[in-house]
């Protein structure tokens, strides 16, 4: 007993190295539950799979959806911008017709002063409505 008293630190520590190295050797049986419990977890993966297909299905239609309607919303848009265009060009086609007339009866107004700002004797009553009326 004095060997083992003196010597049980190292002889414990050999004693599961001469385990481990023996375990090899040792036949073994499989664990029942583990082959029992492999098909239960088989289907749970199954489920799983095809419950992720599902999301992943119903994620990729949500943004086919949502891709659809901003392509409507950018269609939309483009056509009010056209018509914005369209309107900005008519407004701006009316506003030089516009400044023509303007300054076609400017031109008119400053001829038909100049002439009836003239003197008495060289033709004040032309284009008056009393020189017509005097004329017939």
């Amino acid at each position: 007993m004095a060997f083992f008293s003196s010597h049980a630190t190292p002889i414990w520590s050999l004693l599961p190295t001469l385990l481990g190295a023996l375990d090899p050797w040792v036949p073994h049986r499989p664990h029942r539950d583990y082959h029992q419990d492999q098909p239960e977890l088989i289907d749970t993966n199954t489920e799983i799979c095809v419950a992720e297909t599902g999301q992943r299905t119903a994620f990729l239609e949500m943004l086919m959806a949502e891709i659809a309607g901003m392509r409507q919303v950018i269609r939309d848009y483009e056509r009010d911008t056209d018509s914005l265009r369209q309107r900005l060009n008519t407004a701006l086609a009316q506003c030089i017709v516009l400044r023509a007339i303007v300054e076609i009866m400017e031109k008119r107004v400053a001829f038909l002063q100049e002439r009836l700002s003239l003197p008495d004797g060289e033709d004040a009553g032309v284009g008056t409505p009393r020189s017509r009326g005097a004329a017939r």
